[in-house]
């Protein structure tokens, strides 16, 4: 949780996640990255205050599966499951 504190630690009035939330997303299954996004989504509950997260390249799960199995229909469906998102874009007002 030391990302989190840190984080805190600056009171800051919005914070955004510029994507690249976990790592190898492109090339594993969505069962391999679990643990990843599980760890990652303890990290970001724990901020406070308003924060958003992108979504970055390494985010992407099973576009190219070293593994061999069949790419993933959407590779943005476990980050838009995750943030609870119909789609990997959008737009906020914030701070006025």
């Amino acid at each position: 949780m030391m990302a989190a504190d840190a984080i805190n630690a600056q009171k800051a009035d919005l914070v955004l996640g510029g994507g690249d939330l976990i790592t190898d997303g492109f090339d594993s299954t969505s069962e391999e990255v679990a643990p990843r996004w599980n760890t990652y989504m303890v990290m970001h509950s724990a901020i406070e205050g308003e924060h958003h997260a992108a979504i970055g390249n390494h985010d992407l799960v099973g576009a190219l599966p070293k593994d061999g199995s069949a790419p993933a229909d959407d590779p943005r469906l476990d980050f838009k499951q995750r943030f609870g998102l119909t789609r990997t874009y959008r737009s906020f007002d914030a701070l006025g």
